[in-house]
């Protein structure tokens, strides 16, 4: 059985590297959006650390994910943000406490 999950991602880019992380994320936010399992795709940028990005997502299931990963978009956002990045990212999937 699926099962909604929640995703967040912490993105630590290396010094001065906002920018170019900005815009490797931009280009893959509307087509993550359209995706069947996406219910939520809201990358942020940390207000005090220009170069840290998270992501908060929510997936219909953890298949909709991997489904995620697979896609184009997705994979050209990964190989734009890997020379970019200070160290790996930080990937927490998550399962609600409530039903809420």
């Amino acid at each position: 059985m699926s099962s909604v999950i929640q995703v967040v991602v912490v993105v630590q880019g290396k010094p001065g590297t906002a920018e170019a992380i900005e815009r490797a994320v931009s280009s893959c936010v509307v087509l993550s959006r359209a995706e069947p399992g996406c219910r939520l795709y809201a990358p942020h940028r940390d207000v005090e650390r220009a170069d840290r990005f998270v992501f908060i997502e929510s997936w219909l299931s953890r298949e909709a994910l991997a489904e995620h990963e697979r896609t184009v978009h997705f994979q050209t956002m990964a190989r734009e943000l890997a020379p970019l990045l200070a160290e790996p990212l930080h990937v927490s999937i998550l399962d609600a406490l409530t039903g809420d």
